[in-house]
């Protein structure tokens, strides 16, 4: 009973150590790219030996999906098509259309084809700070310059509150 006990303190002492050791480490989500604190609440997911930190379980969720939609991505050069989030590069792009001035790319036309019939449908419920797909009847909202913008998570929405111009670029 002697090792048991033993065992048991230091796999306690170890995880008070790792709570302390990361509590103050900072971290960016890789999905929404907001930054936060390490702590015992914080999701993770690890992917290719590393551990990646996110703002919340849906970052995570998004993250698990796939990966590497969300690694070594520069932001401008890449757009995400709204119709099925797949980051398209904007120099090779060859599938784009324009809808209220702003312009949206498309890995194929069968896409594009989706977007035009309801743009609505896509761009009124992604996320502008993380561009993730978002239902309306469920998430938290903003209201700004005379539009209702969705968020995935009350982080997402928190930080678009502190800049809403530069999410809406």
């Amino acid at each position: 009973m002697g090792k048991i006990g033993i065992k048991i303190a230091v796999i306690c002492l170890f995880c008070l150590t790792a709570v302390c050791l990361v509590s103050a480490t900072d971290y960016v989500d890789p999905v929404c790219n907001m930054s936060g604190k390490i702590d015992a609440n914080t999701s993770f997911a690890s992917f290719n030996h590393t551990i990646y930190y996110f703002c919340s379980p849906m970052c995570k969720e998004e993250f698990e999906k796939n990966p590497e939609k969300f690694l070594d991505i520069d932001k401008n050069t890449t757009a995400v098509d709204p119709v099925c989030k797949m980051n398209v590069d904007i120099a090779t792009a060859n599938v784009t259309t324009t809808f209220e001035g702003t312009t949206y790319y498309f890995c194929k036309t069968m896409c594009k084809d989706q977007f035009e019939a309801d743009p609505l449908k896509y761009i009124g419920t992604i996320d502008p700070v993380c561009g993730m797909n978002v239902d309306a009847d469920t998430s938290v909202s903003s209201d700004y310059n005379g539009s209702t913008y969705y968020f995935c998570s009350e982080a997402c929405k928190q930080a678009f509150d502190a800049d809403p111009d530069k999410y809406l670029k």
